[in-house]
């Protein structure tokens, strides 16, 4: 994998005082494009920052990286933002989120041995579950992680199939880089996992995408900027910058005029361990789904607005009762102080950072 890096540094423009510099993580999949985006068009020393990035393989490498302070900002799912501030399956270590990362992003992929004709059947999941039993093993899809979106978008298919979770269908939980491979092998039938894992298996004829976000849930808040609380409270000026350099990132990566240079960088650096072809098949508005004809998907990553960006109560409700609706958080489990969590103080602030230098430069 390349090292990125960003042009040459300006005079800084945010004077301040660095103990040290920030360790962000972030898991190679099209959505942390804002934080490499923000590294590679020097937005990190625009607001005079200096960042230390960090690749992990999977958001259980996040979350533990975050428990023991060996990362200070995280890319992260938004569920598992909850899930660390309420110790939910997790030692608790509470985070703050300043900004949404970006929306969408998702899809449903299924093997190619699963007839494509389900779709166009009443209760054709069901169906075909019914006539394939006692097969060689429990038919079983895959999501990156029990607190993630995946995980609830792939219940709530299931549900609308008429598709019992545990008792017609198992879902297990792995790393979004080894799904496509597992469903190459054999050992899943499908799964819910964020780009570019489902052009992946589509692309190379090994599955086909039954639904994406913008079917499942369009707008859906996707990847969130958690930031440790404990960073908030010690250097709040930090991550107010820091907020609003991944925000300017945002603003960029949801541009079409800006995607081939978004390609670009994701190909050249070799972020992500999949060709070109698959990363275009992904951000080009255009979307190879493996049946039927290229299916027309603008909105299929969304990383800027106000409705994107901004962390919302409304937002932190949709995450909490997705997990419920799944079966992550029980109804004895009352969770309260969403708004210490979805920051909203700190992005208004991260938005008067941009003014600031937008008024500084005319």
């Amino acid at each position: 994998m390349g090292t990125l890096t960003a042009p040459p540094k300006a005079p800084p423009r945010y004077a301040k005082t660095r103990s040290r510099s920030l360790r962000i993580g972030y898991v190679p999949l099209i959505d942390c494009a804002p934080i490499l985006v923000a590294q590679h068009e020097g937005l990190f020393d625009k607001y005079d920052l200096e960042v230390r990035l960090s690749a992990e393989p999977g958001w259980a490498s996040i979350r533990e990286k975050i428990i023991y302070e060996e990362l200070d900002v995280a890319q992260c799912l938004g569920g598992l933002a909850f899930a660390l501030n309420y110790g939910l399956g997790c030692i608790r270590q509470p985070v703050s989120i300043p900004l949404i990362l970006s929306a969408n992003g998702n899809a449903i992929t299924l093997s190619k041995d699963i007839p494509i004709n389900i779709l166009l059947e009443e209760n054709g999941l069901r169906n075909y579950l019914n006539t394939h039993q006692g097969q060689k093993r429990p038919f079983t899809l895959a999501a990156v992680h029990p607190f993630s979106s995946h995980n609830t978008l792939l219940h709530s298919w299931l549900s609308r199939q008429g598709v019992s979770v545990g008792q017609d269908v198992n879902i297990i939980y792995l790393p979004p880089s080894v799904l496509s491979r597992n469903l190459a092998a054999g050992t899943i039938d499908g799964f819910c996992v964020g780009e570019p894992w489902n052009s992946t298996s589509i692309l190379s004829g090994e599955g086909w995408s039954v639904a994406s976000s913008v079917d499942l849930d369009n707008g859906h808040p996707e990847k969130v900027l958690a930031v440790s609380q404990a960073l908030v409270q010690t250097r709040k000026d930090d991550v107010i910058a820091l907020t609003a350099a991944i925000l300017e990132a945002c603003k960029l990566c949801q541009s079409l005029d800006y995607r081939e240079s978004l390609i670009n960088l994701l190909d050249d650096y070799n972020v992500i361990d999949v060709s070109r072809e698959h990363l275009e098949n992904s951000l080009t508005g255009t979307f190879q789904t493996g049946h039927s004809e290229p299916r027309k998907l603008p909105d299929f990553h969304l990383f800027y607005g106000e409705e994107i960006n901004a962390p919302t109560i409304n937002k932190a409700n949709w995450i909490i009762t997705s997990l419920r609706q799944a079966g992550q958080i029980t109804t004895k489990e009352r969770l309260t102080g969403f708004e210490s969590i979805f920051n909203t103080d700190l992005y208004e602030e991260a938005l008067a950072a941009i003014n600031n230098a937008v008024g500084a430069n005319r």
